[in-house]
């Protein structure tokens, strides 16, 4: 998906998207007020985007305005929402109950943790939670939207060098990063939880693939013993080596197309040294800390995440193993590198 608000003004919006799929004419849902709400197609030609060949028909443009939404320039709250993917192209308010600015977080948290998100995103105007789900593409392109001035994102996104774009375009960037044994242990515990569960494997199959793609795995793992993990990740499909075999790092340095090598590390740390926080998952209220003076109006006084306790005799067993060392050697450099400097820094502040 790509798209661009081209004006924004009171009485108007134009505009255009390009789905992924180029035949589909896209439709869009626009919400006055938080209550009246109308669903329409793009109903503007763009020849330009045929030729660009984003679109076969060029029927993707759209003006919004009092002749197609009613109340449109009088209302207070507006909010225009791509309906395939139900993600926020634009949004307009008078409240002042938002945050100004731009606060993206890349996160390895393990477990899903909606508290841990909405408690941020609800104190911004527009927010994308996990957009790693939505792919490089249309990440970009929600993020880069210049007509919205206070956006909260989180999730593993794979955008190594895009980083520096996303701060050139006043994005706060964080980091917030978890122990690798304790992120995969974590991980396999809430692929088994679901398994075990009433949805199944069709429940775990519905989650994104860094989760799904170790179904296979735990269903194979008899029990979660040292012995059992080395045999079963011995033999992992090219999927499952993906998810598995060290995520921060590929996320934070690779190309698409590249596996992670011990010479990725110091570029993920590069890269990282352009954020403006980074933080480790068992040093959190650290975290929090580092990220007030830069986000000073953000309430994070109820903001927390959550691991599973349960995770702690599997995360052992991980450990043992020399299979899974090996494929998390590049993350464990990272993470050790990362944590000794944190707590370097917060010696430093103490003294």
């Amino acid at each position: 998906m790509y798209f661009h608000i081209d004006y924004a003004t009171p009485d108007f919006v134009d505009g255009w998207l390009t789905p992924d799929n180029p035949t589909v004419v896209p439709k869009f849902r626009i919400e006055t007020n938080g209550i009246n709400a109308v669903v329409l197609e793009a109903n503007v030609y763009r020849p330009d985007l045929v030729d660009a060949r984003l679109h076969e028909t060029g029927l993707v443009g759209f003006r919004f305005d009092d002749r197609n939404v009613p109340g449109f320039s009088s209302s207070y709250d507006l909010k225009i929402t791509e309906l395939a993917n139900q993600r926020i192209i634009y949004r307009r308010s008078e409240s002042t109950e938002y945050k100004t600015g731009k606060l993206l977080i890349y996160n390895n948290l393990p477990v899903p943790s909606r508290l841990f998100k909405r408690k941020l995103g609800d104190q911004f105007l527009v927010s994308y939670l996990s957009i790693d789900e939505l792919g490089i593409d249309s990440a970009l392109a929600l993020l880069g939207n210049d007509a919205i001035g206070s956006i909260f994102s989180e999730g593993r996104l794979a955008l190594a060098t895009h980083y520096r774009k996303l701060i050139a375009l006043d994005y706060c960037v964080a980091a917030l990063i978890v122990e690798p044994f304790t992120e995969l242990a974590n991980r396999l515990l809430v692929v088994k939880t679901i398994l075990d569960s009433k949805h199944g494997a069709n429940g775990v199959k519905a989650l994104p693939p860094h989760y799904s793609s170790l179904l296979e795995c735990v269903e194979n793992l008899r029990e979660f013993s040292t012995n059992d993990i080395s045999t079963v990740f011995a033999d992992l499909s090219q999927a499952q080596r993906t998810a598995i075999r060290d995520p921060v790092t590929r996320g934070l340095a690779c190309d698409p197309n590249e596996e992670p090598e011990p010479r990725h590390v110091p570029i993920a740390l590069g890269n990282l040294s352009a954020f403006s926080v980074v933080g480790i998952g068992s040093r959190f209220e650290l975290f929090k800390r580092a990220l007030s003076p830069v986000m000073p109006t953000l309430n994070l006084s109820d903001v927390s995440i959550l691991t599973l306790a349960a995770a702690s005799e599997l995360e052992a067993a991980l450990r043992r193993s020399a299979t899974v060392r090996k494929l998390l050697r590049n993350d464990v450099r990272l993470y050790d590198y990362i944590e000794r400097s944190i707590d370097k820094a917060d010696s430093h502040e103490k003294r």
